[in-house]
Parts: structure tokens; sequence; C-alpha cells
């Protein structure tokens, strides 16, 4: 049986989504394919919760620290480091979406991810990113994640076929071409998985 090695595919360590007093909207944790030591940080084991809970907040007010510093847009994706991860953040008004990977990870890939995220749940709520929309609009949130990582491991960052299957629709009537000149390098990233495919 062939086994997986994890340091030659693309991958998410987790993907949260917090309120602006940094509790949690929404959290997954990628740990199957994470390296040893990875779930250990300063506030615990990250298989537990409370320990998760703790570990977001950190990331939260670290983010927060950033941001007052800056003058930034909310469309600026930002980057920090924190303990082994790499952290980049989106603010959505108020709402933070956070994507971590280990240090080996690619940044632009993470940010594509954000970026894939932020577009296809804009398609989905009209372009209203708030707490409301996500809540209103949460089974999609989960959807559209879930068609971007698989166990942690990016498959698709094309924003337009994520939202066509997080809503059921046919690709044929979602405009691609549109999505694409919004986030050009998931269409790179997609024309080198297809060429590796062959």
């Amino acid at each position: 049986m062939a086994t997986l090695k994890t340091t030659n595919v693309c991958k998410v360590f987790a993907i949260l989504l917090l309120k602006s007093d940094g509790s949690r909207l929404y959290s997954e944790y990628y740990t199957k394919l994470a390296s040893p030591g990875a779930l250990k940080t300063t506030e615990g084991n990250l298989d537990q919760i409370d320990n998760q809970i703790a570990f977001e907040k950190n990331i939260y007010e670290k983010s927060k620290k950033l941001t007052s510093s800056k003058t930034s847009k909310s469309t600026d994706t930002e980057i920090f480091t924190y303990g082994s991860f790499i952290v980049l953040f989106k603010v959505l008004n108020d709402l933070s979406l956070f994507v971590l990977g280990e240090f080996e990870e690619n940044e632009m890939l993470l940010q594509n991810v954000i970026n894939s995220i932020f577009e296809a749940m804009g398609a989905v709520t009209k372009n209203v990113h708030s707490k409301k929309s996500y809540l209103d609009n949460f089974e999609h949130l989960v959807l559209i994640i879930d068609e971007i990582t698989d166990e942690g491991v990016i498959v698709t960052l094309e924003p337009g076929i994520i939202y066509a299957r997080a809503t059921m629709k046919d690709t044929e009537s979602v405009n691609l071409n549109q999505q694409e000149q919004a986030n050009p390098s998931s269409n790179a990233f997609s024309m080198v998985v297809k060429s590796l495919r062959r």
C-alpha cells in the first residue's frame, strides 16, 4: 500500500473564522497530516478544545495588534508567525478569517485559500461579509471550505467551481472568466495540478 508523503502536498493546518471578540464562529483543525509536534503549542495540545480556544484567542489578539498599527484595507491579507505556524488573515467587518499552515507551506497557496473562501462566500452573500450573512449561510461556508480542502490537503482554489459545487449550481452557469480574472494565481495552480495528473 502506498503512503502519502505529506511534504509533497500543499496543506492547511487550520481554518478559523473568529468574531470581533476573538471567539469562534467556525474552526477546523486538520491534524492527520500535521508534522509530529505541531499539535503541541504554548496553550497546550491542540487536540483539546479548551487549548484550541486559548490558541485562537491568542492568534486573534496578535492579529488585532498587527492591524491596529497599520492602515490596511479590509480586503488586504496580512501575515504573521505564531509558534510553529504561518498565519494569514483577512478582516471582514465584524469577522476575521484565518488560515494557518506549518512553516514549510507555500504562503501564496495559503493566501489563495483565504481568497477562494472570500470570493466564493461573496458570491453566496452578494458580497456582504459579516457575521450575520455568514451565519445565515453557514451551510454554504462549511461546504465551501470542504470543497477547498480534503483533510487539510488543498484540492481546488477556483472560486467559481467552489461556489458552483457548494450551491449545487451547474458550473456552466457560473461566470468563471470573471472569477479567474479576480484570482489568476488559483487558475495557475489548477493548471499545474492538471499537468501533473497527465
